[in-house]
């Protein structure tokens, strides 16, 4: 949940000034400019917060007894 908060955090810049870039060029190394910005942070963050998701989810079909762990 932690990520996809992160990740929707990088898209409010983007999604509020899109044709100016409002990277953190400098502070981060690999933000290039017309490369890599928020808009691609916001992106790889979505992945892998999905990933987390999907892993979860393997973890509890492949062992049912977890379940009660996520209901309380």
């Amino acid at each position: 949940m932690i990520i996809y908060v992160a990740a929707f955090a990088c898209s409010i810049p983007v999604t509020n000034g899109h044709a100016r870039e409002v990277g953190l060029f400098g502070l981060v190394p690999w933000h290039k400019v017309q490369v890599w910005g928020l808009h691609e942070d916001f992106h790889a963050l979505l992945l892998l917060a999905d990933i987390c998701v999907a892993c979860i989810g393997v973890r509890l079909l492949t062992n049912p007894d977890l379940d009660h762990i996520l209901v309380q």
